[in-house]
C-alpha cells in the first residue's frame, strides 16, 4: 500500500463489491476487498476503514464488528446493507459502527463519509 489512506470492503455480492472497489479507488485509497467474513477477519487492518456488509457466506458481518470493538482496533466501520429498517439497528447500536448505509447506497454518501473518515489527513 502506498501513502493513500486504505479501506477494506467485505460485501459477498461481487457487482456491489467491485463498484465500491471502484469508487473508493477513484477517490484516492488502496483498496482490498473480500467475499467472506473468514477472508475479512485475515485482511482485519490494524487501522484504517472498513464498508462491512452484514449478511455473507460464512457468517455475520456483526459479528467482524463485535470482534474490532473488543480488540479496540482503531478501524472505521460503515455498515452497509441490503435489508435495513428501524428494528434492526437496535442490536448493533452499542457496537458504535461509524455509518450505517442502505443498500442500494448512494455513491455520494459513500464518498462524504470516506473523505471524513477514512482520508489519509483524517486518520493522522
Amino acid at each position: 500500500m502506498g501513502d493513500n489512506a486504505s479501506i477494506l470492503i467485505v460485501e459477498d455480492d461481487r457487482v456491489n463489491r467491485e463498484a465500491m472497489a471502484r469508487l473508493a479507488r477513484h477517490a484516492g485509497f488502496d483498496v482490498d476487498t473480500a467475499s467472506t467474513l473468514a477472508e475479512a477477519r485475515e485482511k482485519l487492518p490494524a487501522s484504517g476503514c472498513m464498508l462491512l456488509d452484514l449478511v455473507l457466506p460464512d457468517g455475520r458481518g456483526l459479528d467482524l464488528l463485535k470482534q474490532i470493538r473488543l480488540e479496540n482496533r482503531p478501524v472505521h466501520v460503515a455498515i452497509v446493507s441490503g435489508s435495513m429498517g428501524a428494528g434492526d439497528i437496535q442490536p448493533f447500536a452499542t457496537l458504535r459502527p461509524d455509518a450505517v448505509f442502505v443498500k442500494p447506497v448512494k455513491p455520494d454518501d459513500v464518498l462524504h463519509w470516506l473523505g471524513r473518515h477514512c482520508s489519509a489527513k483524517a486518520s493522522r
